[in-house]
């Protein structure tokens, strides 16, 4: 399946040599949002009580 963000963005498919590509996209649309939404306004993520942290 390939990465919706990065077909959105390009307006269609393309073909499998784009993949890694969209991979890429998708991956920096993805960090790109966590970091305005967790550390562009500093507030931190909520700590998980069973993982210990």
């Amino acid at each position: 399946m390939r990465p919706v963000t990065a077909v959105l963005i390009r307006r269609g498919t393309g073909t499998a040599r784009r993949f890694p590509l969209d991979v890429g996209v998708a991956l920096v649309v993805v960090l790109f949002r966590w970091a305005v939404c967790t550390r562009a306004p500093l507030v931190p993520l909520p700590v998980s009580v069973p993982l210990g942290s």
